[in-house]
C-alpha cells in the first residue's frame, strides 16, 4: 500500500514539474519562428531553440531534481518518493558534440578514487590497571572505478520534441583494497588478542572478542565490463538550447572479475608464533543481455 502512495506521489510530482515545463514553453512557443530551411525554430528573442552544428552539449542526470520535486511535494518525510538514476551510466559527466544539427557524438566519462579509514576501539588486554584502557583497530580501504563511453547519436524533429537514437560502446574497471592494523598482538601470553570484526557492526562501532584468527588484508581482482549498447529517447526543449528528456538503452555486456586474495594471521601454538596465510578469493565473469533501464532515465540536456 505504502508503495503505491508513493509511486502515485512520483508521478504526481513529476508531472507537476513537466505542466511547470510545458507551461512556460507553451508561452514561448507561440512566438517561436520557423527556418524551415535548416529546421530551426528561433525564440521572440531570436534565440535558436535546437540543437546546431558544433554544439557543445553537457547532459545531466535529472532524478536528484525529480527526487527534490517529490520531496518538495510529499508529506511523507523522510519516505518521499526518489527516482532512479541512470542506472547504466552511475555517477558520470556526459557530453556531447554535434557534427551536424541531427547527428553527434556523445561521451560519458567517471574517474572515481576513495580513500577511508574506520578505526574501532577494543580494550587493551596488556592493561592490568583496575581503569578499562582501550586501543584502537583500523581497517583502511582504498578503491578506483572508471567508465568511459562513447557513441554516436542520431536525431528527428523539426519542433521543439526530438526523437533520437544511436549506439555506443562502454567499458569500465574498477578495483579495491583493504589493510587491516589491531592495537592487540599475538604473543605467547596472549594467543587469542581481542580484535574488531569489521563485517559486524553495532550500535558503538564494530562487534569485537578473542580471536586466534583474524585479517591482515584481503584484494579484490580487478574488474572489467566492455559493453555494446543501443539507445532510443526524445526530448523536449522547454528553453532555447535546454531540454529535458527520457532515454531507454539495451546492452550486451561482457563482465570478467579476476581473482583476489585474503591474507590472513593465527597463532601458532605449537612453534610460538604468528602463522601467516594468503587465500585466493574466486573472480567471476559472464555475458549478458538485457534492457539496461528498462524504466527510462531521465536527463537534462545544456547546450553552449
Amino acid at each position: 500500500m505504502k508503495n503505491t502512495i508513493r509511486m502515485n506521489k512520483l508521478k504526481y510530482s513529476t508531472l507537476v514539474l513537466f505542466i511547470i515545463f510545458f507551461s512556460y514553453s507553451k508561452a514561448q512557443n507561440t512566438s517561436d519562428t520557423i527556418a524551415p530551411a535548416n529546421k530551426q525554430i528561433f525564440s521572440k528573442k531570436g534565440e535558436p531553440i535546437l540543437p546546431e552544428s558544433h554544439d557543445w552539449v553537457l547532459s545531466v542526470d535529472a532524478s536528484p531534481f525529480l527526487t527534490y520535486m517529490g520531496s518538495l511535494l510529499s508529506n511523507s518525510g523522510s519516505s518521499a518518493p526518489t527516482v532512479n538514476p541512470l542506472t547504466n551510466y552511475p555517477l558520470t559527466i556526459g557530453g556531447k558534440y554535434f557534427i551536424k544539427q541531427n547527428q553527434a557524438y556523445r561521451t560519458r566519462i567517471r574517474l572515481g578514487f576513495a580513500n577511508k579509514t574506520i578505526n574501532n576501539s577494543v580494550i587493551d588486554n596488556k592493561n592490568t590497571n583496575l581503569d578499562t584502557v582501550y586501543v584502537k583497530d583500523l581497517k583502511k580501504s582504498s578503491s578506483s572505478n572508471i567508465t568511459l563511453s562513447f557513441g554516436k547519436e542520431f536525431r528527428r524533429g523539426k519542433t521543439r520534441l526530438q526523437g533520437f537514437y544511436g549506439a555506443e560502446g562502454i567499458i569500465g574497471i574498477s578495483t579495491s583494497k583493504s589493510v587491516y592494523t589491531y592495537g592487540n598482538q599475538f604473543s605467547n601470553l596472549n594467543v587469542a588478542p581481542t580484535s574488531t570484526d569489521f563485517s559486524t557492526s553495532t550500535p558503538l562501532g564494530f562487534a569485537h572478542a578473542p580471536t586466534n584468527t583474524r585479517i591482515q588484508s584481503e584484494t579484490d581482482g580487478s574488474y572489467l565490463k566492455i559493453a555494446a549498447r543501443g539507445f532510443l529517447g526524445a526530448e523536449y526543449f522547454i528553453f532555447p538550447k535546454m531540454a529535458v528528456g527520457l532515454e531507454f538503452g539495451f546492452s550486451i555486456m561482457y563482465y570478467n572479475q579476476n581473482d583476489g586474495k585474503l591474507a590472513t594471521e593465527t597463532w601458532d601454538a605449537a612453534n610460538g608464533s604468528v602463522k601467516n596465510k594468503i587465500l585466493a578469493k574466486s573472480g567471476n565473469k559472464g555475458l549478458g543481455v538485457d534492457n539496461d533501464n528498462s524504466g527510462g532515465a531521465v536527463f537534462l540536456n545544456f547546450h553552449f
